[in-house]
C-alpha cells in the first residue's frame, strides 16, 4: 500500500498537478535571474547531415513504465521529458557543439546519425517512503541559499544498476545535491564511430519552488534541462576527439595553404631554369 501512494505521489508531481506555494519577492527574484540563463532554440548549422533515428514513439513526456514489477521497479518515480515539452531542439544542440569543436567535418560529407537521446527527471527517492520526508521535508518555505552538498552527503543512487536500468540510471558521482537528478541518455554514431553516453546534473534550484504548476511552464527548469545536455555534450566531444585526433584533415580549423602543400620537384627545377635564364638576358643587355 505504502509503494501504491508514494507512486502516486510521485505522478502527481511529474505531471504537475500539485499546488504550488506562492514565492517571496527573493525567492521570485532569484527564480527569474537563473532563467535569463535561458538559450534561444538552436537552428542547424547545414553543414553536417543530422540523421534522426530516434524511436518516434518516445517522444511524450509520461512516467517510465514499470512494468510487472510494481514496486519491485527499477523505473519508479522516473518521468522521460520527450521534447514535445522539453529540449525540443535537443538534437540540433548536439550539432551546433559537434561542428563548433571539429568545423572540418563540414569538407567530410559526414553524417551525425542520432539513434538515441532521452531526457529524464529521476524521483525515484521520493518513490521510496522512507525518504519521502527527507526529499521534500524541508522545500516549503525553503531559504533561497545554496542546495549543494558536500559528496558525502549525497544519498541519492539510482534503484537498479546501469545494465537493468535503461532509463533514468545516474551516476551519483554526477550529482552535487540530493534533488532529484535529471538524466539524459545519447546513442549516436559519427564517421562509423559509435557513442552511447550517459550524465546527470543536480537541479540547482527546488523544483517545488519555481511558481509554477508544470515543469514545462518554468523557463528555469529549461535552463536545468539544457546545461545537462552541455554536460553529456562535453563528455561526447571528449570521445570524439580520441578518435577524430587521428584524422588530420577533420580537426584542422584553418583552410589548408600553398605553404603547407608539399613542394613539386619538376616545379622547383623549371622555376630554377627560369631565374637563371632571367639573370642571362640582364647580364647581356
Amino acid at each position: 500500500m505504502k509503494n501504491i501512494l508514494a507512486i502516486l505521489c510521485v505522478a502527481v508531481l511529474a505531471c504537475g498537478c500539485a499546488s504550488v506555494p506562492e514565492l517571496t519577492a527573493d525567492e521570485q527574484l532569484v527564480v527569474d535571474q537563473f532563467a535569463a540563463n535561458l538559450e534561444t532554440g538552436a537552428v542547424p548549422t547545414g553543414k553536417i547531415k543530422i540523421v534522426d533515428e530516434r524511436d518516434p514513439k518516445l517522444v511524450k513526456t509520461r512516467l517510465v513504465p514499470v512494468g510487472i514489477a510494481g514496486g519491485f521497479s527499477c523505473f519508479i518515480g522516473i518521468t522521460r521529458l520527450g521534447p514535445d515539452f522539453f529540449a525540443a531542439d535537443r538534437v540540433t544542440r548536439l550539432e551546433n557543439a559537434v561542428m563548433e569543436a571539429y568545423p572540418g567535418l563540414a569538407k567530410e560529407n559526414a553524417e551525425l546519425i542520432v539513434r538515441r537521446y532521452e531526457i529524464f527527471l529521476n524521483r525515484g527517492a521520493e518513490a521510496n517512503a522512507q525518504q519521502w520526508n527527507i526529499a521534500v521535508g524541508g522545500v516549503v518555505g525553503a531559504l533561497i541559499g545554496s542546495v549543494n552538498v558536500d559528496k558525502e552527503e549525497i544519498w541519492r543512487e539510482p534503484r537498479c544498476d546501469s545494465e537493468r536500468m535503461h532509463s533514468g540510471w545516474f551516476d551519483p558521482a554526477d550529482l552535487n545535491n540530493n534533488l532529484p537528478p535529471i538524466t539524459v541518455e545519447v546513442d549516436m554514431s559519427l564517421l562509423g564511430r559509435d557513442y552511447k553516453v550517459n550524465a546527470a546534473h543536480s537541479p540547482e534550484l527546488y523544483l517545488e519552488r519555481l511558481g509554477v504548476l508544470k515543469l514545462e511552464d518554468s523557463p528555469a527548469f529549461a535552463v536545468m534541462v539544457q546545461r545537462t545536455e552541455d554536460k553529456v555534450t562535453e563528455r561526447l566531444i571528449e570521445l570524439m576527439s580520441a578518435d577524430l585526433a587521428t584524422m588530420a584533415p577533420i580537426i584542422e580549423n584553418e583552410p589548408e595553404t600553398l605553404a603547407s602543400k608539399p613542394v613539386d620537384e619538376d616545379t622547383s627545377v623549371e622555376s630554377d631554369q627560369e631565374m637563371t635564364l632571367s639573370a642571362e638576358i640582364q647580364e647581356s643587355s
